[in-house]
């Protein structure tokens, strides 16, 4: 099952009603107010990633931007190292119980190590708790919708000054 979440902007169906009849002319001011949106809910969600082990960063470095015509799209390509699980996924959302690789040169096992804990005991916790959710994302989320909003009816003020 894939998870997600949407925004919500007031007045987009208008928008996108005037970028239906002027499709050359809206799609730079919906464009612009699209990878600004992304831009900044990527800041925050760098910001309120959590941060493992590495000094790299983890999450931290892995989140990307794709820009489509009329479209967008944020997302994290992080996984663990093992190749287990989508990690900013299980991280963002939780997890149900299950058995996770705790083995010497998992994820597990390097963070367990690194924070002095037995990897089994790790792997046993989440085997019976899973994991808990962390809402990162969505926090970058809700600490941005006025942000969003506001670029969104910049963008709309601009396409009708122009039309």
């Amino acid at each position: 099952m894939s998870k997600g979440f949407e925004i919500e902007i007031k007045g987009l169906n208008e928008l996108m009603g005037i970028a239906e009849k002027y499709p050359n002319i809206s799609e730079k001011h919906i464009n612009k107010a699209i990878a600004y949106s992304l831009s900044a809910i990527r800041r925050s969600a760098v910001e309120n990633s959590p941060v493992g082990i590495s000094s790299q960063g983890g999450m931290k470095s892995k989140w990307k931007i794709q820009m489509g015509r009329f479209a967008g799209k944020l997302s994290n390509i992080a996984t663990a190292k093992d190749g287990g699980y989508p990690y900013p996924t299980a991280i963002e959302f939780g997890t149900k119980p299950f058995w996770p690789n705790y083995k010497a040169g998992s994820s597990l096992a390097d963070w367990a190590k690194a924070k002095g804990i037995s990897p089994y005991l790790v792997a046993r916790s989440i085997s019976r708790k899973g994991i808990k959710g962390q809402f990162f994302f969505k926090k970058s989320i809700e600490e941005n919708q006025d942000r969003v909003q506001k670029s969104f009816d910049t963008a709309f003020t601009n396409l009708i000054k122009e039309l």
